[in-house]
């Protein structure tokens, strides 16, 4: 399957910078920005790490305005807990990735890669 929207003469990820931004939050149900991009790239990978006791996880991917995954009916664990995500996401102007958990004693680690002009 091709991975459309991308020039004819193919994507030069030879060209792009690698990126890796990670946040970590603890005692806070508030929405927390993980990684804000102005500018084109390519949303390559999402991981979490949630710990403490039993809760619900969230996670919401804006690329260019656009609201493309929102996970704010959460995952739920019981526990400690790695999840992961593979993505292959272009966005023109910008990419916002913004997390939080549902009680005050879990905490939630994110981690965002992606590729940047």
């Amino acid at each position: 399957m091709a991975i459309t929207g991308f020039p004819s003469g193919g994507y030069n990820f030879q060209a792009k910078t690698p990126n890796i931004t990670t946040h970590a939050i603890s005692g806070s149900t508030a929405w927390a920005t993980v990684s804000t991009v102005s500018g084109s790239g390519l949303l390559t990978g999402i991981g979490q790490v949630v710990g403490g006791t039993a809760g619900t996880s969230a996670l919401k991917i804006t690329l260019d305005g656009n609201l493309i995954y929102d996970s704010s009916l959460g995952v739920d664990y019981s526990g400690n807990q790695t999840l992961g995500m593979s993505f292959a996401h272009k966005f023109n102007t910008s990419m916002l990735v913004e997390h939080k958990i549902d009680n005050s004693s879990g905490n939630l680690t994110t981690t965002v890669s992606y590729l940047t002009n």
